[in-house]
């Protein structure tokens, strides 16, 4: 996996031993998606976190009627799967709208890591800040665009 790639995969890394990067790097295992393919599904649980390597995702709601409005997109170095990494089910889809390279680990990888390896579970806590802000400011945005569209 490319470091440069990943915007993420830095701050996982920071300061961990040349021992510790290494366990962090064989955690995340290559997986390759065809167009149309879901990684998440709204409503169910996330058992994934994955890094997008090469390709593009759409992020869509589903409303009460089944209707699925898309209001985003992710590509090369976001992650997937932190915003519902508890014990919570996906308030979002997401789908991938071309041939898709991911870069995953499981739940339970994850969270061994976390355990045996305290600064890295620091650097996750660090990630999930920053993409709960990053959440609320898209939700927000998608918030007022809709309002002015009634």
């Amino acid at each position: 996996m490319e470091e440069s790639t990943h915007r993420y995969m830095k701050v996982l890394l920071a300061d961990l031993s040349d021992s510790e990067s290494e366990q962090v790097r064989l955690a995340f295992q290559p997986v390759r998606f065809t167009a149309g393919a879901r990684l998440v599904e709204q409503g169910e649980y996330q058992d994934w976190l994955y890094f997008v390597e090469l390709g593009r995702v759409s992020v869509s709601l589903r409303n009460n009627c089944g209707q699925e409005t898309r209001f985003g997109s992710l590509g090369a170095g976001d992650e997937i799967g932190f915003a519902t990494f508890g014990d919570e089910r996906s308030p979002v889809t997401i789908t991938a709208l071309e041939v898709l390279t991911v870069f995953r680990c499981s739940k339970y990888t994850l969270d061994h890591l976390m355990q045996s390896v305290p600064r890295f579970g620091a650097n996750v806590g660090r990630i999930l800040c920053r993409r709960i802000g990053h959440l609320e400011n898209q939700i927000s945005s998608f918030s007022a665009a809709s309002g002015r569209d009634r």
